[in-house]
């Protein structure tokens, strides 16, 4: 299969939209409130949180859905089950970022908004964890799905 980046870059922007609504509905009382635009949107800035931390999710959507597309073109298998099981890797990698983020995140060296820990583990414990994997297969299965369908393929 070849790359088809405008396909991964629609793939991206569909994945990120559906995990962005998973989170906005996520903020419900019995839900764990799974924030990455607030927590990308305060990145520059203590006081507030600006439109930055979505411009910058789905940016880094697209980003990492090229990096699907081009698993999915050396990997000759289903793409929607590969997409899932790069969505557990993209949230290994990314979750264990979190850990990090103190380090230059002005938000959470200011005490603006809390530090999450690695995995988010340390602002919303286990829930917090299962809820970032969860986001991050559904964004894979989506990424698969819509890259599936624009290309025509669902077979790497």
């Amino acid at each position: 299969m070849e790359i088809n980046i405008f396909a991964a870059v629609i793939a991206g922007l569909a994945g990120t939209a559906v995990m962005t609504s998973m989170m906005l509905g996520g903020k419900k009382p019995t839900l764990p409130a799974v924030d990455a635009h607030g927590i990308l949107g305060y990145m520059r800035s203590a006081e507030h949180a600006s439109s930055l931390g979505y411009i910058m999710h789905f940016v880094l959507g697209m980003i990492f859905a090229i990096g699907y597309a081009i698993v999915f073109a050396l990997i000759p298998v289903n793409i929607i089950l590969l997409g899932a099981g790069l969505g557990v890797i993209h949230w290994l990698i990314v979750g264990w970022m979190f850990a990090l983020a103190p380090m230059a995140h002005a938000g959470m060296l200011a005490g603006t908004i809390e530090e999450t820990g690695a995995y988010m583990l340390k602002s919303l414990g286990i829930t917090g964890f299962f809820a970032g994997l969860v986001g991050h297969i559904i964004f894979g299965i989506v990424v698969g799905l819509v890259y599936g369908l624009t290309v025509g393929s669902f077979s790497g």
